[in-house]
């Protein structure tokens, strides 16, 4: 019987410690035979990479609970073996006390670790959007961590079809976003043109007129800005001469003059034609070339950003054949806030017609796009929201 009993006293131990051996087999059983989720994704997201690792600890809950109940088996059996050696009284009544109250111990112990478990599985599924929301405002992910998040939101607002390589989406998100929503970006804002076509005694030709103004926004405040006025017009050559004299060009950015055609001309003209009738110059940035029948300017300059607004200021002076009769405004950057003011001075024989902007299209339609025809000679178009990269306005004229 003393051999009987001494075997059976540590599996009644074992037995009471069930509920932590039983809980331990599931979290072991849980980590054999699930493996990790998102192993295989080359660029985890924050969420990925948590699950990833509550999984794979499981083996160590598993762990933690069977030693938990190791102890308490131990501590359990000696009680016993205490209990049932018939100490005095007082001894006994206090070791049961203790038992009890290691019991009640190791009980509220094995429940904290079943509830902290529980709390965190609940934490993992049930992540709010105002936690997400605090973890991209605080600047807790790397870029493209929260590029990634945005982007799985947008794929599944937008339904599954754009997540195609060539979506309209990824071209939002890799087109213009990453282009120009960057705090290294810029846009403009403010771009006001007014543009006069007169008449000219160049033969067959208008004198062109174009004031432009606009501010550029960096949000960095760092950076640099390419500049570029190219053109072309066909012209005699008894007349390209007398031509290059009307051109003028003028761009200042901030309180710097960082262009000049009509000083830079000056000092790079030529008197006569060479015998065959062509030139090219080249010098500082600008490059002017005539073939006998195509006079080409290029003029570019850069500039250096060095606080968020930056004003711009452009004067342009040239020529355009009577044959053209389309003026087109082109856009480098998202703009936002776009005026036009286009006349014809001096030409009764001509009429405007109105103009057709790109920001029509978008969905806000005639609230977009704000056009007035003063009188047939003159016209205006404003657009006050934002207008994206490209052609943004067209105006025609003709004779009456």
């Amino acid at each position: 019987m003393a051999i009987g009993s001494g075997m059976v006293k540590p599996f009644a131990a074992a037995w009471r410690a069930r509920g932590y051996f039983i809980f331990a087999f599931i979290f072991w059983l849980i980590h054999s035979t699930i493996s990790v989720p998102f192993a295989s994704v080359p660029n985890k997201a924050w969420w990925q990479d948590l699950i990833d690792k509550a999984v794979g600890s499981f083996d160590k809950i598993a762990y933690l609970i069977a030693i938990a109940g190791l102890v308490y088996a131990v501590i359990s059996d000696v009680l016993e073996y205490v209990w049932l050696n018939n100490l005095q009284g007082e001894t006994q009544k206090a070791l049961g006390e203790a038992r009890s109250d290691l019991n009640k111990g190791l009980a509220e112990t094995g429940n904290i670790l079943k509830s902290g478990l529980a709390n965190f599985t609940a934490g993992l599924v049930g992540m709010t959007f105002e936690s997400v929301k605090v973890w991209i405002e605080n600047g807790r992910g790397e870029p493209h961590q929260v590029r990634s998040v945005a982007h799985c939101a947008l794929v599944n607002y937008y339904g599954e079809h754009s997540v195609e390589a060539d979506s309209f989406l990824s071209f939002s998100l890799e087109d213009m976003l990453d282009n120009w929503a960057l705090a290294s970006a810029q846009t403009w804002e403010g771009m006001s043109s007014s543009v006069t076509i007169r008449g000219c005694d160049i033969p067959d030709h208008f004198e062109w007129q174009e004031n432009r103004n606009y501010t550029v926004v960096c949000p960095s405040s760092s950076g640099t800005l390419p500049f570029r006025l190219e053109g072309s017009f066909q012209v005699r050559a008894s007349d390209v001469l007398k031509a290059m004299d009307r051109l003028d060009f003028r761009v200042r950015f901030a309180n710097e003059n960082v262009a000049d055609f009509r000083s830079w001309w000056q000092v790079h003209k030529i008197s006569a034609l060479p015998p065959d009738g062509t030139f090219r110059i080249e010098a500082g940035g600008t490059i002017v070339e005539y073939d006998g029948i195509w006079i080409r300017y290029d003029i570019k300059a850069e500039c250096t950003i060095s606080q968020m607004r930056t004003s711009v200021t452009i004067y342009e002076r040239s020529l355009i054949s009577t044959e053209d009769r389309c003026y087109s405004l082109a856009l480098r950057h998202p703009t936002r806030g776009v005026l036009v003011n286009f006349s014809l001075e001096g030409l009764s024989n001509w009429v405007v017609k109105p103009p057709v902007a790109s920001a029509q299209l978008y969905k806000k339609g005639s609230q977009a796009v704000q056009i007035e025809k003063f009188h047939k000679d003159t016209c205006s178009a404003r657009m006050s929201g934002w207008t994206l990269p490209g052609v943004a306005m067209v105006i025609e004229w003709s004779p009456s």
